[in-house]
C-alpha cells in the first residue's frame, strides 16, 4: 500500500510518483494506484461512450422528428458543442477526470433535447420558420439553460476539486449549448431547407 507525500493535484508530481512505484508491478495498491488505473479505463472508454451518445442522439432525433435533415441538424450541433467545450477547457487549464467526465453525456443530452424543441416548433409554425420558432422557444430555452447554469455553478464552491471541476465544465457546456443552438441551428436549417412552408408540413 503506497501513499504519496507530494500534492497529486500537480500533474507533474503525479506522473513522477507513478513512475517511481511502477517497479512494484501488480503488488502495488492504494487510493492513488486505484485512481490511476481507473482513469486509464475511463480514458479508454471515453471515445466509445461519446460515439454511443451520438448514436442515441441520432436515433432519438429520427424517432421524434422523422426528417433526415432535421436529424442531421440535431447530431451536427451536438458534435460541434464538444470541440468548443474542449477548447474552452484547454483555455481554462482543465482536464477530463473521473469526476467531471460524466458531464459530457449530460451536455450532449441537453443539446439534443433543446434542438428537438426548436425544430419541432419550426415545423409547427412553418410559415414563420426560425424567427417564429425562436420567439416561441427562446425564452423557455434561456430559462432552462439559466436554471442549469445556476444549479451547476453551486458546485464551483465545493472544496473537492473534482466536484468543483465538474461544476465548471457543466456551466461552460450549458452556455456553449445555448450559443450553438441560437447561432448554428438556424443557419443549418436555412441551408438545408428551401424555405418553402409546404416542405415542413
Amino acid at each position: 500500500y503506497v501513499s504519496p507525500e507530494t500534492d497529486l493535484w500537480n500533474r507533474e508530481a503525479y506522473d513522477a510518483f507513478m513512475k517511481r512505484i511502477a517497479r512494484f508491478g501488480d503488488i502495488r495498491t492504494g487510493y492513488v494506484v486505484n485512481h490511476f488505473e481507473g482513469a486509464g479505463v475511463v480514458r479508454g472508454d471515453f471515445a466509445r461512450a461519446a460515439i454511443l451518445a451520438l448514436l442515441f442522439a441520432l436515433l432519438i432525433g429520427w424517432i421524434d422528428l422523422r426528417r433526415i435533415r432535421a436529424t442531421f441538424i440535431v447530431v451536427a450541433t451536438a458534435i460541434v458543442v464538444l470541440p468548443i467545450t474542449a477548447g474552452l477547457m484547454a483555455i481554462f487549464g482543465w482536464r477530463l477526470s473521473l469526476a467531471n467526465v460524466v458531464a459530457i453525456p449530460l451536455i450532449l443530452g441537453v443539446a439534443v433535447s433543446e434542438n428537438i424543441h426548436v425544430l419541432q416548433r419550426a415545423r409547427t409554425f412553418a410559415q414563420e420558420h426560425f424567427p417564429g420558432a425562436l420567439r416561441r422557444t427562446g425564452a423557455p430555452i434561456v430559462l432552462a439553460n439559466l436554471t442549469n447554469v445556476i444549479g451547476f455553478a453551486a458546485l464551483l464552491f465545493a472544496d473537492h476539486r473534482g466536484l468543483s471541476g465538474l461544476g465548471g465544465l457543466l456551466v461552460v457546456g450549458m452556455i456553449v449549448v445555448f450559443v450553438v443552438i441560437v447561432i448554428l441551428t438556424p443557419a443549418l436549417y436555412y441551408v438545408l431547407h428551401d424555405r418553402k412552408p409546404a416542405e415542413d408540413k
